[in-house]
C-alpha cells in the first residue's frame, strides 16, 4: 500500500509544473484506491520534499466511492480482504496478501486519515470537503463488498450509487443515473473552487493597492494559496484539476471527466 500511494505522489508531481503546483486539486477514488489516495495525503504531510507538500496542501475535495473504512476492528478487515481477494483474484499478489492478513496498515491509515481531515478543518481555504459514495446492491453470493457502515467517514455526507461494488463506478452514459449523481458532486466543487479563487484573487489585488490590506495579503500568502499575483489572476481561474482515478493510477484533468464516459 505504501509503494502504491508513494507512486501516485511522484506521478501527481510530475504531472504539476511549478506554475501550476498551487491548483486545487479533486480526488475521485474506488475501493482501494481510496485507501492509497488517504496513505499518500498522510505521507505527503509529513514529507520533506516540497513537492509532495505543495501537493497535500492542494488538495481541497475528494470523493470516495465504495471506499473502506474499518476503523479498529481487525476482523472486519480480514472479511473485507477476503472478499476483495473472491472478487478480483490475483490482480495484484502482494497487495491481495496483505489484505489477507487482515492488514494492520489499512487499519492504521483508516485511523490517522481522519486526523489529516481534522488537521485541515478551520479555515475556509484549507479545509477538504469530502463525498463518500456506497453501494446499493449485493456482489453476488459476497453480499455487499464494503457495507454502508463502513463506507462513510463520520461528519461527511454519505450518498448510494444505484449499483454493486465492481460497477458503481462505471457508466453507461451521461444519462446514467450514478454518473449524474457524481457529476452532480463534481460540478458544484469546481464551482466552489472557482469563486474561492477570485475571491482570494480579488483580497490579493486589493492588497497590493490598499497598504493597510498588507497583514491579510501576508496571512493568505502564508496559507500557500496564492503565492504570486500571476497564479491568482484570472488566466488561472478556469483550470481545475487534475481529477485522479486512483484506483487505476490515472491521472486525468477534471475536463477530461467532464465530457462523461466513452
Amino acid at each position: 500500500m505504501a509503494q502504491h500511494a508513494s507512486n501516485l505522489s511522484a506521478r501527481l508531481a510530475g504531472n504539476r509544473s511549478k506554475s501550476d503546483e498551487q491548483r486545487p486539486i479533486i480526488f475521485v477514488t474506488h475501493s482501494l484506491g481510496g485507501l492509497v489516495c488517504a496513505q499518500a495525503l498522510i505521507d505527503a504531510y509529513k514529507s520533506a520534499e516540497k513537492s509532495d507538500r505543495a501537493m497535500e496542501e492542494s488538495v481541497r475535495r475528494i470523493a470516495f466511492l465504495g471506499t473502506p473504512f474499518q476503523g479498529s476492528d481487525i476482523t472486519k478487515w480480514t472479511d473485507f480482504g477476503r472478499k476483495i481477494t473472491d472478487l478480483f483474484g490475483d490482480t495484484n499478489k502482494v497487495l491481495l496478501d496483505d489484505l489477507k492478513q487482515g492488514s494492520y496498515q489499512l487499519k492504521a491509515i483508516s485511523e490517522k486519515f481522519p486526523e489529516w481531515l481534522r488537521g485541515r478543518e478551520g479555515a475556509e481555504a484549507t479545509k477538504v470537503e469530502i463525498v463518500c459514495f456506497t453501494e446499493e446492491f449485493a456482489t453476488g453470493h459476497l453480499g455487499k463488498i464494503v457495507t454502508d457502515e463502513s463506507a462513510h467517514i463520520k461528519g461527511y455526507k454519505v450518498l448510494t450509487l444505484h449499483a454493486n461494488h465492481q460497477d458503481m463506478c462505471k457508466f453507461s452514459d451521461k444519462d446514467d443515473e450514478n454518473y449524474k449523481a457524481v457529476m452532480k458532486v463534481l460540478l458544484r466543487w469546481v464551482k466552489d473552487l472557482k469563486e474561492q479563487q477570485l475571491k482570494e484573487s480579488k483580497e490579493v489585488r486589493l492588497a497590493k493597492i490598499n497598504p493597510t490590506m498588507a497583514k491579510q495579503r501576508s496571512t493568505v500568502r502564508g496559507l500557500g494559496l496564492c503565492r504570486t499575483q500571476r497564479q491568482c489572476d484570472g488566466r488561472s481561474l478556469g483550470v481545475f484539476g487534475p481529477i485522479i482515478g486512483t484506483s487505476n493510477g490515472r491521472v486525468m484533468d477534471v475536463s477530461e471527466l467532464l465530457r462523461g464516459p466513452r
